[in-house]
């Protein structure tokens, strides 16, 4: 807020003109000179003493004005306390589960040096000894299943890895030339190609890592170009992916399957839509395992592939050896049908019989209208295994004794797409306590999942799916939260998926979660659908940990019966407290009969069984105006700790007693509780069979006791606003007073919950104080604004329910640069400090020209950057730049060039905001 004026503005040198003035004319005797004597300094210690006086004068206004606000209860806001999952490991070996009581305190180190920051569990847990081993999701839909990537279910810290392809990538190969490898593994997934362009995407496992080189475990679907973005998938995204699902008919046999020349195989098989089972129906692919010497061994497709007769007939016209290989334990010699396509959703294939005949191919022969050789005989399989979402069957005997079976078994006890986790042991006994991190996306109520979650169990030898009953804490895999469960005694073992574990699932159950790679925000909202979750990961054994630290049972004084006693806690700010008071001597019998039994009361007896105290918990108020003589009430100033109880008319007074008044509280709170993930690692004091303790994500929420200058502002607006929110400053004032985590609100009027325009809705855009790129708000946060602003907006906004809170639309801003440098030497520098004050200049909330971050509806011009990457030392000029757009909300990409702005009629620019995008920068070094 302003200044206050001066009442008055004379400083020490008008005042010594002045007073030099009128020595005349009341000590005409003392001649002052300028001469470092007694009188002059006499004069000027006056001087200095009369403009300290004047200094504190001009702060009366100011003082008033506190005082006023202190009489209207405008206090300090006392700091708030950070917030983050915490996670137990068991010490190796543990069998048993391990309770992890309520207030469990550990320690991170603070960045700034001094005391430890210290944190405490909100509640009671039981660490199981349970592992979660494995995370499938299941698109019953697509008939897709998509394992987690390595290494997600481990309690670490991911490293992010992006390349480039530096050579065209090919379909069907299965090599990939990156501008760099450091950082991948073997198994690691990685997703080609960019989901916000016209081109295809897809996933490939890593087989091999080499120096600028990777070698993929499946070939390429489709072409992709040099240039093509390759990152490696730390994010397991629900129901949704590029790969499908392999299904395959495996037929194995020692000796016909023993070939080394050209061969034509021919399958008698019967049964229904065998033709199905043609590779020309487009569904299925025939291949076999084998290759020569200079030939990698693998699968191989047939060179033909023909249905007659009832009859398949399959060519391999080259002089391939078909070789051993073990499938699911067994070493034989194997051919196989794996689907390319699609499933039909029904009269998918079934197989009766089937026989092998195996004879020479001529050169040149063809297979139309060719009949097998009557000479040859047909044999039965020594082998036949069906591969189906993710497990084998042995159809052998099937096969072999003319019982039907389905060689392509879809997802069919899927009703609807599920999540799957999978543990090694039952979790049992106790409160299981599993937190998912996921990432921030935007849903609206009317399309809010509902899941259900299951467990399968087995009863009267009967295997079963079984409701599972949880505390939701995501709120259906919405927000990221805390899902917890009573470990249930009837959990069973079955295979699913190729492993033999323990699972419990999450269903989707009115299939409400789409991807927005397939529809954009926009069309899922209309369509009732809702963006799938993005899981950062999965972790059992944690529980929420603010930072706080309790005291119990602090006496704070005794009462002496007089009006307005104050007390003072020992340590402040105070986040929490429970006032008590010994009431024994000033209550009758009767009456602490009457009070025995309440939540507020705590009798204490001695050995003999004689009440020795009898203690109410007395409540806080914020002012004592409206509570009476007999109202057990009290005032709290929690930035520093101040308890003051009431005079006997307007609140109670504690009764005379010594030491009758003690405290359970809380305190701590402020900035420097805002640690980033993995810094909280150390118990304050070990606990049985712990061997450590995590935060796998960022403590939030932690903010300092409000400045007086701030609390002085927000007193103005209060008595502007009066905690009511009317015009389009007051919702903006209320949220930033309100909730100082949040660092920027913005107020739309007229803006309904699907971003258009209509007479009567309040859309409300919230960001949070965060480092994060896009910094998002938290459903739940988002709900906690929209009811606080409920209480304090008009009727004719919340009784309609035309409220709406969100976070805003991101524009990725990619800055595609080609820099020129001196020399050789500079080429790491630059681009280094090129990428450091791209990401620095963009960040929406400490970026642009000041670091006070952007502003809504602004976008940087090309100008903005030449500018920028000026300035970095060593750099010779910038001789190409241009910039890309998405717009995170409908997906939609735009290439910004001197001569082509973003279309004005493209971007919901009042909801808009700037963010880092993907930054190109090659630097050059100058030849000549």
């Amino acid at each position: 807020m302003p200044a206050s004026p001066k009442i008055d503005n004379r400083n020490f040198e008008t005042i010594l003109q002045e007073i030099r003035k009128l020595i005349p004319f009341y000590t005409p005797e003392w001649i002052v000179s300028d001469d470092k004597d007694s009188g002059s300094a006499l004069l000027k210690i006056f001087a200095h003493m009369f403009t300290g006086t004047l200094h504190q004068f001009n702060l009366v206004p100011e003082k008033n004005f506190i005082a006023f606000l202190d009489m209207l209860g405008v206090k300090l806001l006392p700091a708030a306390q950070s917030r983050a999952p915490v996670t137990f490991k068991l010490s190796d070996g543990v069998r048993t589960t391990v309770l992890i009581p309520a207030k469990t305190q550990m320690t991170a180190q603070s960045r700034g040096g001094g005391d430890p920051i210290v944190f405490e569990t909100e509640r009671n847990i039981v660490a199981t000894p349970a592992k979660l081993v494995d995370l499938y999701s299941v698109n019953n839909k697509e008939d897709d299943i998509f394992l987690a990537p390595p290494d997600f279910l481990a309690v670490e810290k991911r490293t992010p890895f992006s390349a480039r392809l530096v050579r065209d990538a090919q379909q069907k190969d299965t090599n990939l030339f990156l501008d760099r490898t450091t950082e991948l593994k073997v198994g690691d997934i990685l997703k080609i190609g960019e989901t916000h362009t016209l081109s295809s995407f897809e996933y490939a496992e890593v087989g091999e890592v080499f120096d600028k080189k990777v070698t993929i475990k499946n070939k390429l679907s489709a072409k992709y170009y040099t240039d093509t973005l390759v990152e490696k998938v730390l994010i397991f995204e629900l129901f949704t992916g590029s790969n499908k699902q392999e299904h395959i008919l495996y037929l194995g046999h020692q000796e016909i399957f023993n070939i080394t020349a050209s061969v034509r195989i021919t399958l008698e098989i019967t049964g229904s839509q065998i033709e199905l089972l043609d590779s020309n129906s487009n569904l299925v692919q025939w291949e076999y395992w084998g290759g020569q010497e200079n030939k990698p061994l693998e699968w191989y497709e047939f060179d033909s592939c023909t249905f007659e007769s009832g009859n398949l007939i399959l060519d391999k016209k080259n002089n391939d050896e078909i070789q051993e290989i073990e499938i699911n334990g067994i070493k034989s010699r194997w051919i196989r049908c794996i689907t390319v396509n699609e499933l039909p959703e029904r009269n998918l294939p079934t197989i009766k019989d089937i026989k092998v005949i195996s004879t020479p191919l001529t050169e040149g022969e063809t297979t139309t209208g060719v009949s097998p050789d009557p000479a040859a005989p047909a044999v039965t399989l020594d082998h036949c295994l069906i591969f189906n979402n993710l497990q084998y069957e042995d159809k052998t005997e099937e096969s072999k004794t003319s019982i039907d079976f389905q060689p392509f078994q879809p997802l069919s006890d899927d009703e609807h797409q599920a999540l799957y986790l999978g543990f090694d042991a039952p979790p049992l006994k106790g409160l299981i306590s599993i937190f998912f991190s996921l990432e921030i996306q935007a849903y609206i109520q009317v399309n809010m999942p509902r899941i259900n979650w299951e467990y399968y169990r087995r009863q009267n030898g009967k295997g079963e799916w079984a409701r599972l009953d949880v505390g939701d804490g995501t709120n259906n895999l919405t927000q990221s939260g805390i899902v917890e469960f009573l470990g249930v005694q009837d959990f069973a073992q079955i295979l699913h998926f190729g492993k033999s574990l323990y699972w419990i699932r999450a269903i989707d159950i009115n299939d409400k979660f789409q991807s927005l790679e397939k529809v954009t925000a926009k069309d899922t909202q209309l369509k009732g659908f809702a963006p799938t979750p993005k899981i950062k990961g999965i972790y059992l054994n944690t529980t929420w940990a603010s930072q706080t630290q309790s005291i119990n049972n602090e006496i704070l004084g005794s009462s002496d019966g007089k009006a307005e006693q104050t007390f003072k806690l020992f340590k402040s700010p105070v986040i929490a407290e429970e006032i008590w008071v010994n009431e024994l001597s000033t209550l009758s019998a009767d009456e602490r009969r009457e009070l025995l039994g309440k939540p507020f009361v705590n009798e204490v007896k001695d050995n003999e069984g004689n009440t020795i105290g009898f203690w109410i918990k007395w409540q806080p108020q914020e002012e004592l105006l409206e509570s009476t003589a007999v109202d057990r009430h009290y005032e709290i100033d929690r930035t520093f700790g101040e308890i003051k109880f009431g005079n006997g008319t307007e609140g109670a007074i504690p009764p005379i007693g010594s030491n009758n008044i003690i405290a359970n509280y809380q305190f701590g709170g402020g900035e420097r509780g805002n640690v980033d993930s993995f810094e909280i690692n150390s118990l304050t004091s070990s606990i049985a069979y712990i061997n450590s303790v995590t935060n796998p994500e960022a403590a939030e929420g932690g903010s300092d006791t409000e400045l007086l200058e701030k609390a002085l502002e927000r007193g103005s607006q209060i008595l502007k606003h009066r905690n009511r929110a009317v015009t389009k400053e007051d919702f903006e004032r209320l949220i930033s007073q309100a909730y100082r985590s949040i660092a920027r609100v913005k107020c739309l009027p007229n803006f309904n919950d699907e971003k258009k325009s209509q007479v009567g809705w309040v859309t409300v855009i919230v960001i949070p104080r965060s480092s994060k790129v896009q910094p998002q708000p938290s459903l739940q946060l988002r709900q906690t604004v929209e009811k606080y602003l409920r209480n304090h907006a008009a009727n004719v906004v919340t009784s309609p329910k035309h409220l709406h809170v969100c976070g805003p639309i991101y524009l990725e801003i990619s800055i595609q640069a080609t820099l020129f440098v001196g020399e050789f030497d500079a080429v790491p520098f630059v681009e280094q400090m090129a990428m450091q004050k791209l990401n620095a200049f963009l960040h929406p909330l400490t970026g642009g020209d000041f670091g006070r971050g952007w502003e809504f509806e602004r976008l940087p011009c090309l100008s903005d950057f030449y500018t920028l990457l000026g300035s970095i030392p060593d750099l010779d000029r910038v001789d190409s730049l241009s910039m890309t757009v998405r717009d995170t909300d409908t997906n939609r990409v735009w290439q910004v060039m001197p001569d082509r702005p973003v279309p004005n009629n493209r971007i919901s620019y009042a909801f808009a905001l700037v963010c880092n995008g993907k930054h190109q920068i090659d630097v050059k070094a100058n030849i000549n």
